[in-house]
C-alpha cells in the first residue's frame, strides 16, 4: 500500500518544521556568540531541542518513502527518542524566563527543574512501555506513527507540570513585565508572552486531537510563531529611526576604546538608550544585535559591551555587572587607552 495523500502532506510539514526550527536555532546561536547575548543562546537551544523532538517522525516518514512501510517500532524507540528532548526544551524556556524577568532565587528554580528533568528521563528509560501509547496507521506505510503520553502515568503529570510552569513564567510573566515597561521593551515582552502562549496552545491541540488534516494546519501555524520569538528577542530596532545623529562615534574593534566611566548617567540618557536603541557609551545607533544590561536593560553596542566587560564589567547606568559570570574590576583612568573615532557628515 502507498503513502496516503494526508500522510505525504503531513510528512512534508514535519520536514519543514524541523528545518525551520534548526534554521532559527542555529541563526540565534551564531548571533548570540557574536554579541555575547546569553538570552539568545537559551532561545537557540530551545528551538534546536524542539526540532530534535521531530526526528523520530522524520525517520519514520523517510523510511516510508524508501521502503513503503513504517519503521520498525517494536522496541518503542520512536516515543522514547521523541520525548527524550522535552525536558531540555522546557529547561531552556525556564532559564530564559528567569533571566528576562529577573526572578528571585534563580539558582533554586533552575535546580528544581533540572531535578524534575532527571526524573522525567528515568521514566523514559525504565518504564517506556507503560509511559507512551502509539496510534499506528491502518496499514503499514499509510502515514507516520503517532505517539503520546499514557494518561495517569507519572510522565503525563510531569508534562503538565512543565506546561503550567511555562504558562506562569513565560506567558503570564511576560504580560506582567510588559505592563510595567514602555516603548520597544514593552512590545518585546508582549511578543515573548504571545509566542509562548501560541506554541503551548497549538502544541496542546496536537496532543489531544486524533490524526487529521487539522494537524497539518497546526504544524504550519507553529512554524509561524517562531517569527514572534525572533522579533521578541532580536536586538535590532523594530522601526528604523528617521532622524540620524549628526555625529556618530565609531568604535575601533580589537583595541580598548573607552574613556573613564562618567560619574553620573542621567535617567533621560538611559531612557533614550532603551527607547531609541542607542548605545549608552558611544551614542551610536545599534542596527544589529546588541548587548542589554541584565539589571537595568540599558543598551550597548557589541563592541562597547565587550570592552566594558573586559575592563571593568560595570554597567554605566546601574553599576551592576554586565556579565554575571565575571567579577567587577576597578581601573584607574591612567590604565585606559582612549581610541575613539568620530565620523562627521
Amino acid at each position: 500500500m502507498a503513502l496516503s495523500e494526508f500522510g505525504l502532506i503531513f510528512g512534508v510539514s514535519i520536514v519543514a518544521m524541523l528545518t525551520i526550527c534548526w534554521s532559527f536555532g542555529i541563526t540565534f546561536f551564531i548571533k548570540a556568540k557574536k554579541t555575547h547575548a546569553k538570552l539568545l543562546i537559551y532561545a537557540s537551544f530551545a528551538l534546536i531541542f524542539f526540532g530534535l523532538a521531530f526526528l523520530p517522525e522524520l525517520c519514520d516518514f523517510l523510511t516510508i518513502l524508501i521502503t513503503g512501510e513504517n519503521i520498525d517500532n517494536s522496541s518503542g524507540f520512536l516515543g522514547a527518542f521523541g520525548w527524550l528532548w522535552l525536558p531540555f526544551m522546557y529547561l531552556m524556556g525556564i532559564f530564559l524566563a528567569t533571566e528576562i524577568f529577573e526572578l528571585k532565587k534563580k539558582q533554586l528554580i533552575k535546580i528544581t527543574y533540572i531535578t524534575v528533568g532527571v526524573i522525567f528521563e528515568l521514566f523514559i528509560i525504565f518504564d517506556l512501555k507503560n509511559a507512551i501509547i502509539y496510534d499506528n496507521p491502518s496499514y503499514s506505510g499509510e502515514r507516520i506513527i503517532y505517539y503520546n503520553f499514557a494518561e495517569n502515568h507519572p510522565l503525563y503529570y510531569l508534562f503538565l507540570f512543565y506546561f503550567a510552569s511555562i504558562i506562569i513564567f513565560c506567558v503570564i510573566g511576560g504580560l506582567i513585565k510588559g505592563i510595567k515597561t514602555k516603548g520597544i521593551i514593552r512590545r518585546k515582552y508582549f511578543l515573548f508572552s504571545l509566542s509562548y502562549f501560541l506554541i503551548k496552545l497549538l502544541g496542546t491541540i496536537t496532543a489531544i486531537i486524533p490524526p487529521s488534516e487539522l494537524l497539518i494546519v497546526i504544524n504550519f501555524l507553529i512554524m509561524g510563531t517562531f517569527a514572534f520569538i525572533y522579533y521578541a528577542l532580536r536586538e535590532d530596532p523594530i522601526k528604523k529611526e528617521k532622524a540620524k545623529i549628526e555625529k556618530e562615534i565609531k568604535v575601533e574593534g580589537g583595541l580598548f576604546r573607552l574613556s573613564k566611566r562618567p560619574d553620573t548617567i542621567t535617567e533621560e540618557e538611559v531612557t533614550i538608550s532603551k527607547e531609541k536603541k542607542i548605545c549608552l557609551v558611544c551614542k551610536g545607533n545599534v542596527l544589529r544585535f546588541c548587548f542589554i544590561c541584565p539589571n537595568c536593560e540599558a543598551f550597548y553596542c557589541s563592541n562597547c559591551a565587550t570592552a566594558i566587560m573586559d575592563l571593568e564589567n560595570i554597567c554605566w547606568a546601574c553599576e551592576g555587572s554586565l556579565d554575571e559570570s565575571k567579577p567587577i574590576k576597578t581601573h584607574t583612568p591612567s590604565q585606559i587607552d582612549i581610541k575613539i573615532e568620530k565620523n562627521s557628515k
